[in-house]
């Protein structure tokens, strides 16, 4: 859930400390309301929608080559670089369940860390 500023109460509030935490007020102010208790910026809960909602299609494969070519179309160098997920806005319940069936998903992919490489570093190793 979260927070604005009640500006209602702000105005009645008339000087706040920004040092102090916010302080939920409700929706509707008492009367003779004159400020918060601690002194601290007045702020309202912002009520949570469910839709418009953002899915997320997760890649196959953790990691993406990319290949660098020049002019005369030779490759240059390579990179390695982790995949990201696709994103999809659904509007309804309806066009949720029929994102799922696609294989959309509502958690969001978080990408791996490219691997380093083992042994490139350090002491030699003796070959015997």
């Amino acid at each position: 859930m979260g927070f604005t500023i009640h500006e209602q109460a702000a105005k009645k509030q008339m000087s706040w400390d920004v040092s102090r935490p916010q302080e939920v007020v409700p929706e509707t102010l008492r009367e003779g309301f004159s400020g918060t208790p601690g002194g601290g910026l007045p702020v309202k809960q912002i009520p949570f929608l469910e839709f418009p909602r953002v899915v997320y299609m997760h890649p196959n494969e953790p990691f993406e080559t990319v290949e660098h070519r020049n002019d005369k179309f030779e490759v240059v160098s390579t990179d390695t670089i982790p995949t990201e997920h696709l994103t999809k806005t659904v509007n309804n319940e309806t066009e949720l369940k029929a994102a799922m069936k696609e294989g959309w998903v509502k958690e969001a992919y978080v990408p791996k860390a490219v691997p380093t490489r083992i042994g490139l570093y350090g002491p030699k190793k003796k070959i015997e």
